[in-house]
């Protein structure tokens, strides 16, 4: 069921939006069609209720599941703009994926982490040793394994590896297939509510930046009117970011409304957070927390060379967000 927003919502999202620099309207053709990535959660869900639904373009929202299918998308120019975690663009160097990462989404690693059958003797990590251990390949779940094992000197030889996309991992879980998975967002309710899971690990914090990030199409960043609608599209992005962070208990009504979780399940998620999420622009420190993770990669042998990250960072959109 959509909110009703009265008009104060409406004048403070549109207030919010006009207060900081944005591109020019007039430079972008009301034809013009922005193709963009989304996932269930992800700001574009909420622009109405932030008063910024009122985009001078079309906008074409493609629904893939992620991961690795979001790159093929970027790489058959069939995507403009996407949200992502920082590890598919370190993924997608080798193979040239034209991608450029424009802004942060500075955000949270509560509720996140590894899940054990409710069951299994799996108390502590170490209990992983031998154990079905289910991860999405290239994505933040990927590296939260790596740290996670790392935390009681295990590494993936010491378990059963399996990698599956988001919804075959959840549906092996489901089904008692797997020991234990790594999980977030809003996949994670479901698995707690019909299998008795229960966390072993339930927070990233200190071991990932709870960093995701806006990629563009670097061959739409070169159209003048694309790169003004793309920028358009992160000032709106940004509005929505901050009207979730200012109003908790209407952002956890509406997620509510989307996932068909429970609004007191949000609402404690959210008010459980270390820090509200911030889009802004790229930073040094950013890139060399990107460049970390990379780098680990490299060390446990996922990626078979060194990645440098700082060429996919472009900071053309940095005045327009702020800091």
């Amino acid at each position: 069921m959509a909110l009703r927003l009265n008009r104060r919502d409406l004048l403070a999202g549109a207030g919010a939006l006009l207060a900081a620099p944005r591109p020019s309207w007039a430079a972008i053709p009301r034809d013009l069609t922005l193709s963009v990535w989304r996932y269930k959660l992800t700001a574009s869900y909420f622009f109405e209720d932030a008063g910024v639904a009122d985009v001078p373009y079309r906008v074409s929202y493609a629904e893939l599941p992620g991961g690795t299918m979001v790159l093929e998308a970027l790489s058959a120019n069939a995507l403009d703009y996407s949200f992502m975690s920082e590890i598919p663009p370190i993924f997608s160097v080798p193979s040239g994926v034209p991608l450029s990462l424009i802004a942060v989404l500075r955000g949270d690693v509560n509720n996140s982490g590894l899940l054990a059958q409710g069951d299994s003797a799996i108390r502590r990590v170490e209990d992983l040793r031998g154990k079905r251990v289910s991860y999405v390949r290239a994505t933040n779940n990927h590296y939260y394994l790596i740290k996670i094992l790392a935390t009681a000197g295990l590494t993936f030889a010491d378990i059963v590896p399996v990698p599956l996309s988001v919804q075959d991992g959840a549906a092996a879980f489901l089904a008692g297939h797997i020991d234990a998975i790594v999980s977030g967002g809003y996949v994670t309710w479901q698995l707690l509510r019909h299998n008795n899971a229960r966390w072993v690990i339930s927070d990233m914090e200190g071991l990932y930046s709870g960093n995701f990030v806006i990629a563009a199409n670097r061959n739409s960043l070169k159209d003048p009117a694309k790169a003004e609608a793309i920028g358009d599209y992160l000032r709106r992005e940004q509005t929505v970011w901050d009207w979730s962070g200012k109003n908790l208990a209407r952002s956890a009504k509406r997620w509510a409304d989307v996932t068909g979780a429970p609004e007191a399940y949000y609402l404690r998620e959210f008010q459980q957070r270390h820090r509200q999420p911030r889009l802004t622009a790229v930073s040094e420190d950013v890139i060399r927390d990107q460049q970390d993770i990379a780098d680990t990669f490299h060390a446990v042998k996922a990626i078979d060379r060194p990645i440098d990250v700082r060429p996919l960072w472009d900071t053309r959109y940095s005045a327009l967000l702020g800091t």
